[in-house]
């Protein structure tokens, strides 16, 4: 199950820079491979970052994760 917009107005999801950066880059539908090369980490320290941004916006997946953003106003 995933967030709804009322989870997010009820809980805020407080993002730091690197995970505004890593949701822009998510929502924008860039690879594994490609954010990893931006951020300059390996593609399991992507694959770890999204699977905690996941949990803390209470999302199943990225797509989920790009529409919360999305209609939260996180990506602009």
């Amino acid at each position: 199950m995933g967030a709804t917009t009322d989870d997010i107005g009820a809980a805020p999801v407080d993002l730091d820079d690197e995970e505004r950066r890593l949701l822009r880059a998510i929502a924008a539908g860039r690879s594994t491979v490609d954010i990893a090369e931006e951020l300059h980490v390996s593609e399991r320290t992507v694959k770890r970052m999204t699977a905690t941004l996941l949990r803390k916006l209470r999302v199943s997946n990225r797509a989920e994760a790009a529409a919360v953003a999305g209609h939260a106003g996180l990506l602009g």
